[in-house]
Formats: C-alpha cells, structure tokens, sequence
C-alpha cells in the first residue's frame, strides 16, 4: 500500500479519531517520479504542514453551473470544507502568511467565466464558497469544460492544480480545443487535473468506491474511515456523461490526478444542507487527497506538525501542545526551536516541542507552532482548539 493510502487510512481511523498517538514513518509517493519521507503523529487534533511558494500552488476550481447541477450550495460546503481542511494539512505561505490555500474559479455552461474575487483572480475557500453559493442556476445548452480549461489555462498567474466539476459530458463548442492540445498545455504547465465527474466506480470485490487513483487504487468509505481496494473498473454512469471518460477522467488520470465519483458528493453536500450540519466525512477526504498531492507536486524538506491533546476543553483545563513531530529530511539538519503562538497576535507565547498551558477565554482558538532548523529555515502549521 503506497504512503499516500496510509495517510488517509490512519487519519480517518478510528484510532485517530479517539486520540490515540500514532508514529508512522512513510514514503508519500503519489507517482514513482517523487518520494517525500513523512513522520505522522496522529491525536485527537492535529495538522501537518510545510512552506510552500504560492506562486506554484495555487489551485483553480472549475465548476459546471448547468441547471442539472442544482444550485450550488452544497457544492460551495463542499469545497470550503475540502479546502480548509487542505490549508490545515498544508500551510501555503503567501505574502501575507495566510494559512489557507489560494484559489481561483471559473464557472461554465455555454461559455466559461472567470469570477473575480475584489479585482483579484484568486481568494480564499471562503470567499470561493460566498461566490458558488450566489451564483444563480445556469440554463441547459452546451457544456465544454475544455472551453473553461483553456480559460484557466490563460491565467496570467502560474498555478499547480485544477478540480474540475461538473455532471455532464463534453460538448465540443470549439472541435480546435482536443484532448491532446488539453493535455500538452496543462503538462507543458505542469498542472495537474483531479475530475469530479459523473462515473460509475466498482473495485474487483464489488465495491463502490469514492475516487481512483491513476494506478487503479480505489479509496472507499466504511464507516467513516477510508480503506483502499485495487483493480478499479470505470465506465460512464449514463445520462448526459456517456463520454466522461474519454473527456475528463482519461485527461486527469494522464495528469496524475484522482477522479472522484460526483454523486455521494453531492448527495452528502445536499444532506449536509438540509440538515444544517457543519461538517462531514467526504469533504475532508477529498482535502487530505489535495493536501497530498500538493506535497507531492512541491516537497519541502522541512515539516511542521502540531497536535492539541484534548482538542476540546473546559476554561482553565489543561492541554498539551505537541510539536514533536516535526521533522526535516536533509540529511545532517535537525531541528532547533519550536515557537508557539496561543492567541494569534503573531507573538512568541511559548517555547518547546511540548507545552501543557491552559485557555481562560471559550470560544475556537488557532494555536500556531514555527519551527526552525539548523540551517536557519522556519516552517509552520496550525492546530484548532475550542474552549468551552
């Protein structure tokens, strides 16, 4: 089982869940071409996270508002949950050190367009979602997602990544824009396509997972923990998507990316609205999958990894801090200082790789830890904490 089926199984397991320390020492290896070493210390909350140049990490969003689509809102939930949880696996330090990853959208029925976020084509996941969930219902006509792809593919500022949404198939409104110029473009760039498409998924014992890897590893969902199968068969779900395979899931698989099954997303998002809920299973998933191959694309040698043990506490209770599980892997650097910010004025409040402090104020706090290593380089992640 490659490293990155690891991750995602020990961090929607049950052992995670209940707050038990797990060290796993792993190969992240999405493709044979990359390899980044990682040490896990899993507890009741805990995040990972390594510098990264924003510039090259970017994420576009493209979303198929077609009236078959329904409205967006389960899908602006979907992603603001995906994506958060991304930022908390991944700090993508930008100018202004924010912890969220950067993303642009741009939206598509019969012709693409690129939303703009207060004159900038790039915002955060909750600026994506306000945007998503305002956006009235397209009409039904001809739906090209390389139309809005070639849109993407224009943008001035460089990016690594591109979801893609959308229920349909394609419909050729302009027969110069092929799968191989697609594809050339989005390799030449190195841009790497995840597919969140209408498909029918079925592993070699029968089930139906989630998403699929390009080598055919399937994650399914069991209970709220992701397991994997293997030998993943793909074809269309029918309807409108008879040649979503040749169009997008061929086209992300040759990029590298995961293909997610639109379905239980959408069914979930829907429910999640319906029933007012916060937070679920899938959306999560889907964000430790991009959280992942972002590491991938742009490994870093030096990781920064928080946990808060119990995540959830009285006023006064206390709580221990835990940085021990950051790590460098250049060979003869190791780490020096591990800083701890508790109140997020950006100020030192606590030094070591284990605090035990506790909180007088309730409410949900961000703990940020920055460590440094023996060459002078800094990296840093955030934890969550609610103080009751």
């Amino acid at each position: 089982m490659g490293g990155l089926q690891e991750i995602l199984q020990y961090r929607h397991s049950g052992r995670a869940r209940q707050g038990a320390a797990v060290t796993l020492r792993l190969a992240l290896c999405l493709t044979s071409r990359l390899t980044l070493l990682l040490t896990l210390v899993l507890g009741a909350a805990t995040t990972r996270a390594a510098e990264f140049d924003s510039d090259t990490h970017r994420s576009m969003l493209i979303v198929d508002q077609s009236g078959s689509m329904g409205h967006l809102e389960w899908l602006a939930s979907t992603m603001q949950l995906a994506y958060e949880r991304m930022g908390a696996d991944v700090e993508f330090a930008g100018a202004d050190g924010a912890h969220a990853p950067s993303l642009g959208l741009i939206v598509y029925t019969g012709e693409a367009e690129r939303v703009d976020f207060d004159g900038e084509p790039f915002g955060l996941p909750e600026q994506v979602a306000e945007r998503l969930a305002a956006r009235e219902r397209g009409s039904a006509g001809l739906e090209d997602g390389y139309q809005a792809l070639r849109l993407a593919l224009a943008a001035e500022q460089p990016f690594g990544h591109v979801l893609l949404v959308t229920d349909e198939d394609r419909d050729v409104v302009n027969d110069r824009e092929t799968f191989e110029r697609i594809l050339q473009d989005l390799e030449e760039r190195s841009v790497q396509l995840d597919a969140v498409v209408r498909v029918d998924l079925t592993c070699a014992d029968g089930r139906k997972p989630v998403a699929v890897l390009p080598d055919g590893t399937g994650y399914v969902l069991e209970q709220d923990v992701l397991v994997t199968c293997t030998d993943v068969r793909i074809r269309a779900s029918g309807g409108n998507a008879e040649t979503t395979v040749p169009d997008y899931v061929e086209l992300a698989q040759r990029t590298g990316g995961t293909v997610w099954r639109l379905s239980p997303l959408r069914d979930e998002g829907t429910r999640r609205q319906r029933e007012r809920r916060s937070g679920s299973t899938l959306p999560l998933a889907l964000g430790d999958v991009l959280a992942a191959q972002a590491l991938e694309r742009n490994p870093r040698t030096l990781v920064a990894h928080a946990s808060v043990q119990p995540a959830q506490v009285s006023s006064g209770e206390l709580v221990t801090l835990n940085g021990a599980g950051s790590f460098t892997t250049d060979e003869g650097v190791y780490l020096t200082a591990w800083s701890w910010d508790l109140d997020g004025d950006g100020e030192e409040d606590a030094r070591g790789d284990v605090v035990a402090t506790s909180f007088d104020r309730p409410g949900e706090r961000w703990v940020v830890l920055r460590v440094r290593d023996s060459e002078g380089r800094s990296a840093r992640t955030r934890v969550r904490l609610v103080v009751e």
